[in-house]
């Protein structure tokens, strides 16, 4: 999360976002070629192709402007896409062993530890309000708990290039979700967008023929 957020800072949402998203599938192949000895296979070569191609195009039809691109903000975001890869590698290792409640649960804990410092310095009573209180528990169960669980889930039973790809349904959702709910405006580029990441995403998701030819 830190060097995404200072990738956006340093080189703008657009650039940051993209390389950020479209480098960890790529890295999450690379490291489990050498870790596990997987080969992702062409599927997951042409849906990742599509599905970063979606993001991009996704991304770039809501900004305004150009931005102004930083040599020290790619390798950040290049570092936030390989830090999410090596979570997802070592999360597939530990449900390898573990059930995925208990390695989600432990990670969390521990996250939560790492933080606790900062609880001395901020303005934290709102939370023992009703509303305030009521936002924390649904961000605590249901934006993280529950993805979490899932994610850690989907990794015991699917390979690592392969979820990482997975989980580029996020902007996917969240591009839907602005049209269904908020009532946003999508441009042709953004539609485009969405058709090629749906696209990659079914590509990877529909299942494979029996004589292997996928």
């Amino acid at each position: 999360q830190l060097f995404f957020f200072e990738a956006v800072h340093t080189t703008g949402v657009a650039v940051g976002t993209i390389v950020g998203l479209g480098s960890s599938p790529v890295i999450a192949g690379l490291l489990s070629l050498l870790v596990f000895g997987e080969r992702p296979g062409r599927r997951w070569l042409v849906a990742t192709f599509l599905a970063i191609n979606g993001c991009s195009l996704l991304i770039l039809a809501g900004q305004s402007s150009y931005e102004t691109i930083s040599p020290a903000g790619l390798l950040l975001a290049i570092a936030a896409g390989g830090s999410y890869a090596v979570f997802a590698l070592s999360v597939k290792q530990l449900v390898a062993r573990q059930s995925s409640l208990a390695v989600m649960a432990v990670l969390g804990c521990l996250g939560a530890l790492l933080l606790a410092p900062i609880l001395v310095k901020g303005d934290f009573l709102w939370i023992f309000g009703v509303r305030g209180g009521s936002v924390v528990i649904y961000l605590g169960l249901f934006s993280y708990a529950l993805p979490m669980f899932l994610f850690a889930y989907g990794l015991s039973v699917t390979p690592v290039p392969t979820a990482v790809t997975l989980t580029l349904a996020e902007p996917l959702t969240a591009g839907l979700l602005g049209v269904l709910v908020v009532g946003e405006y999508l441009t042709a580029t953004a539609w485009g967008g969405l058709f090629l990441l749906l696209s990659g995403l079914f590509f990877l998701a529909i299942p494979r023929r029996k004589n292997g030819y996928y």
